[in-house]
């Protein structure tokens, strides 16, 4: 079953006439083809750098040199902003949740109904109204007045709008630095709250609401190569001296170097399940990093959290994979974040025999997915 909005259903009907009076480069008519779209993921891709060079949209990364907008964006659209539960959510992407393995199971009647309410969510043709951003900038700082009434100061209200700007869900194509609390200016500056979908806004103000009953905030310091995985579970960059790096966080928040261990554990978990084996961890790095000899199945993890080097990284894995035992079967798993998705897709050479896996972050804490590609 295939969802589809008004906008699409009525592009789309253009596109099967279209078809009907032309044919493709090799002579055969498109009518005779089984496939809706007859053509690859290259050609998708130049189909759409050549509508934004049309457009006037061609809009670069100052890091990467790669364009904003690529076919992989269509997903990230879909996800941040159709407006539905997380379980019809990840069931329509066909997402498998971590927990036990299976596919979400969704009544298609139930979620057709579901889609239809939340259509609007996914129109691209039309320009989304004013009056809702203003609305909700007014709800914003009547909450501000609020809490500051409570004692707050605003330097702390405006730091949590800006962690949550810099949050996943929002952050979209934001640079590393601003990520990493390195701003050249606030996150949150750059959020149109009438581009947000209602999920993230209620995000917003539940993140202004916390800052009455939280606790103060404390710092540690830790090693800079264990920043990213600070970072990662909301504590905040200070300041750097050496290889030394302050952070700062909620005195309860999560010490990533117990956590460190469960994720491992979670993402060889969803590994096993999908695979339907039983992977043991090799701790040797010439070697996969998860095997089963039984049947035969070799494993490697990666984490892609910078666009510097990714292709070069990701592309050097794939091939030794490709030439690991030519009889086994060989899988390439990697978590990254959303906008550097696209960069890790093109890297993988064709030719190679390797299955790919994404893994995606779900709606909550320390909740994973895996995406087969």
């Amino acid at each position: 079953t295939v969802f589809l909005t008004e906008e699409a259903r009525e592009k789309l009907a253009d596109y099967m006439e279209w078809r009907k009076d032309n044919q493709k480069r090799d002579g055969e008519p498109y009518d005779k083809t089984d496939k809706i779209f007859p053509f690859t993921r290259e050609n998708a891709t130049q189909i759409l750098e050549t509508a934004l060079n049309n457009a006037n949209m061609d809009v670069r990364d100052n890091k990467t040199g790669r364009n904003k907008i690529h076919i992989h964006s269509t997903r990230k659209f879909f996800r941040s902003n159709c407006g539905l539960e997380d379980a019809l959510t990840h069931a329509i992407m066909g997402h498998r949740e971590y927990l036990d393995g299976s596919y979400l199971r969704v009544d298609p009647d139930r979620a057709a109904e579901e889609f239809a309410a939340n259509m609007d969510n996914l129109q691209v043709m039309e320009n989304r109204s004013t009056t809702e951003a203003r609305l909700r900038e007014t709800q914003i700082e009547t909450l501000k007045a609020a809490i500051k009434a409570q004692g707050i100061s605003e330097e702390k209200i405006n730091r949590a709008m800006d962690d949550w700007a810099a949050a996943e869900r929002v952050r979209g194509e934001m640079p590393d630095e601003e990520v990493m609390g390195i701003l050249r200016s606030p996150p949150y500056q750059g959020v149109d709250l009438g581009e947000i979908n209602r999920e993230e806004f209620e995000e917003l103000k539940e993140k202004l609401l916390e800052l009455v009953s939280e606790p103060e905030d404390t710092q540690r310091l830790i090693d800079q190569n264990n920043l990213e995985n600070y970072l990662d579970s909301g504590w905040r960059y200070v300041d750097q001296n050496g290889t030394k790096v302050i952070v700062e966080g909620p005195a309860n928040a999560k010490d990533p170097e117990k956590m460190k261990k469960t994720s491992e554990d979670v993402i060889k978990n969803l590994l096993s399940q999908e695979l339907n084996a039983t992977l043991i961890g090799t701790d040797n790095p010439k070697g996969p990093d998860y095997i089963d000899e039984e049947e035969r199945i070799a494993v490697n993890f990666l984490k892609i959290t910078s666009p510097s080097h990714t292709s070069a990284i990701v592309k050097r894995s794939a091939e030794w994979l490709h030439k690991y035992k030519k009889e086994w079967r060989k899988v390439l798993a990697i978590q990254t974040y959303e906008e550097l998705e696209e960069l890790v897709l093109e890297s993988i050479p064709e030719n190679l025999k390797v299955e790919l896996f994404l893994i995606v972050k779900g709606g909550k804490p320390d909740e994973l997915f895996l995406e087969k590609l």
